[in-house]
């Protein structure tokens, strides 16, 4: 819960994010892709994205899991997976506005820490960003 509270307070302010050409930080409205590990218990992980208007018509999701963790179930499917770096990707296209939950398995209870990355090109400036999902 606490986490889904996180989520909608980042969402009413802007957030900082990093473009992905050059070094140029600038500051993005977070009403148009914010995400939050909604849960995080055991060895069940839910990242919820919350999609504006216009919403991206790609978003390619990273999660990083501690050394020796792997992915036994996931919905919707990842795109590629490593078990070597524990690097799991989702290629979402055909994105709607509104809320959208990435759901995984692990095979053992998560006790390291967990990271994601988001990265889309804004539908309203054209630029490509990405965010950083911490628990």
């Amino acid at each position: 819960m606490k986490y889904l509270f996180l989520a909608i307070l980042i969402s009413s302010f802007s957030i900082l994010i990093q473009l992905f050409y050059g070094n140029e930080t600038v500051w993005a409205d977070a009403l148009e892709v914010s995400a939050a590990y909604s849960k995080i218990e055991g060895n069940e992980v839910i990242i919820e994205l919350h999609i504006g208007k216009p919403a991206p018509k790609t978003i390619l999701l990273t999660q990083t899991l501690p050394a020796g963790i792997n992915i036994i179930k996931a919905s919707p499917n990842y795109s590629k997976y490593d078990k070597e770096t524990g690097k799991a990707t989702w290629l979402l296209k055909d994105i709607k506005p509104g809320k959208k939950e990435i759901h995984f398995m692990t095979d053992r209870p998560i006790t390291g820490q967990i990271s994601g990355s988001l990265g889309f090109r804004s539908p309203k400036t054209g630029k490509m960003i990405r965010l950083t999902i911490t628990p």
